[in-house]
């Protein structure tokens, strides 16, 4: 498969049928009949989804961009029970030897001569499975066990590391970050600045703060009560509520957030649209309500892996999935990412602090000092030592006692060879 080709065809195709069918089958693994049958009402550009029938599939960021501009493109004819591909010339729904046709042509035009629907979901399930896992990749193609085998057999590995996100497994660079925080205080007053205060500061969803009316608001306590939940404030979302507040006075809806031309009530597909265009006004416009929501629970995530770590000295993905309420592939991303920063040290027992880690070249080295301070090494020993398992923890004794580093007494302890034991007391002196 040539992704390369197979980028370059979507991006030749970025406002007809054939590309959203394409990036349908490629980038979210549907089937033809699913991408015949997929209705707008199942595609939550806010949490980032498409709902079907027997799962849901992560929606990523090029096919939402696609499909964002395809809606806009389709106006009226966009309603929420209405088919997402349609005909740009009829605007009715095509039928299945139509999209396949259209897929067909755009494959063979790009160089993709002898691709078709099919192999393009295939390689969606591999990259799935590559960032995932077998189950992962599973749950979001809706293939079962047989299928998976027949496709890619027992051992198929997949070379390629294309990356399919899950649900929160964005993240927002520190220069995003910044740049968020610059547009947030220079837009204080206006629909879109509160919401977006709203969401970031408040941690609001886009339909509750496209529902939210100033009854629901108590400025006094710093509270915002959400039926079965209230929501603290922090002085920074109260000043700026108190602001609008004040420049609304003469407005009736209850609404706080409302639609700057008619100042009317906003559905939450409208909010994302108002906000998404802010930020591209900004300079961000590759992100969305919910990616920011969705690095923003990650950061809460991370916070509460560290305070974890620092109780317990260590932290495995099933320990993370527990803590944290999360998929097992979603807990593994999170301590891949603290890892893959520098925080964290991948461990055969889990995570641990990256300082406390013993690189492996160096795992020799400090077994041999364990040996010189206590006269003996043992396996219990060198797993905590080096934060190993048992089976690493005994092929490393092994390893050092079959090169002559260590020597074994019949027992379960191993020690320095006498004719190095003082050499090496000179070493581990002058080293320490």
């Amino acid at each position: 498969m040539d992704r390369d080709a197979i980028r370059n065809i979507l991006a030749a195709h970025e406002d007809d049928p054939a590309g959203i069918i394409l990036r349908l089958a490629w980038e979210e693994g549907l089937k033809r009949g699913e991408i015949l049958a997929l209705k707008w009402n199942q595609v939550d550009f806010e949490r980032r989804r498409i709902t079907l029938p027997d799962r849901r599939v992560p929606l990523q960021p090029g096919a939402a961009e696609a499909l964002l501009r395809w809606r806009d493109a389709q106006g009226e004819a966009a309603r929420d029970d209405a088919h997402v591909v349609l005909s740009l010339r009829t605007k009715k729904p095509l039928s299945g030897a139509s999209v396949s046709a259209a897929a067909r042509e755009a494959l063979d035009t790009g160089g993709m001569q002898g691709v078709r629907l099919e192999d393009l979901r295939a390689d969606y399930i591999r990259r799935a499975a590559e960032a995932g896992g077998e189950g992962f990749a599973m749950r979001v193609s809706g293939i079962g066990a047989s299928t998976r085998r027949r496709l890619f057999g027992e051992d198929d590995t997949v070379p390629d590391s294309y990356y399919i996100t899950d649900y929160i497994t964005d993240y927002i660079t520190e220069e995003e970050r910044a740049l968020l925080w610059q547009t947030m205080q220079r837009n204080r007053a206006g629909s879109a600045g509160v919401a977006l205060w709203l969401s970031q500061q408040a941690n609001l969803k886009g339909a509750e703060i496209a529902t939210l009316t100033w009854e629901q608001v108590d400025l006094e306590k710093g509270v915002l009560r959400l039926g079965g939940r209230d929501v603290m404030l922090i002085q920074e979302v109260i000043a700026v509520l108190r602001e609008e507040k004040a420049r609304r006075a003469g407005i009736d809806d209850p609404h706080v957030v409302l639609l700057p031309t008619t100042q009317r009530p906003l559905t939450p597909g409208q909010l994302s649209t108002m906000l998404h265009e802010l930020l591209r006004k900004n300079g961000l416009g590759n992100l969305r309500l919910g990616r920011l929501r969705s690095a923003e629970q990650a950061e809460r995530d991370f916070d509460s892996i560290r305070r974890y770590v620092r109780r317990t000295g260590s932290i495995t993905r099933r320990e993370a999935v527990t803590m944290l309420g999360l998929s097992a592939g979603t807990a593994g991303v999170r301590l891949r990412q603290m890892v893959e920063s520098g925080e964290l040290a991948q461990t055969s027992k889990g995570c641990i602090p990256a300082e406390q880690a013993v690189p492996r070249e160096r795992w020799e080295d400090a077994v041999r000092r364990r040996a010189e301070e206590r006269g003996f090494v043992t396996i219990p020993e060198v797993e905590t030592l080096l934060h190993v398992g048992k089976k690493t923890a005994r092929e490393l004794l092994r390893s050092m006692t079959d090169g002559g580093l260590l020597v074994a007494n019949g027992n379960h302890k191993r020690y320095m060879p006498p004719s190095n034991q003082t050499k090496w007391r000179m070493f581990y002196q002058n080293s320490k």
